[in-house]
């Protein structure tokens, strides 16, 4: 509570107004609630700023996810399709199983 406040607070009250020391009370008590709503719009902004930095944390890390995931995609690719000696493009069952499964996954995150 500011300063004023507190001399208000500690202040006796006038003679000649009995409806002085209520009016003063209220208002100390309405200066009181004031204080609070800010204290916890002060908390809640810190908070907010807490989850903001934790999100884009978050995104980063995503952003990490999806680039190793489609580096992983275009390498399986790759070796799914190779071409042997004969001419022949080798598909391996388990590599084509892999890249589907991260292909799908990518395809889920857009």
């Amino acid at each position: 509570m500011n300063k004023r406040l507190e001399e208000i607070k500690d202040y006796t009250g006038y003679p000649y107004n009995d409806n002085l020391e209520e009016w003063i009370v209220w208002l100390i008590d309405q200066a009181e609630r004031v204080q609070e709503w800010r204290d916890i719009a002060k908390w809640q902004n810190d908070e907010k700023l807490k989850m903001e930095k934790i999100a884009l944390e978050y995104e980063k890390q995503n952003k990490r996810y999806r680039e190793a995931i489609q580096k992983a995609c275009d390498e399986l690719n790759r070796q799914s399709g190779a071409v042997n000696d004969l001419g022949q493009v080798n598909i391996n069952k388990d590599l084509l199983q892999i890249f589907l499964i991260l292909n799908k996954t990518l395809e889920g995150e857009e």
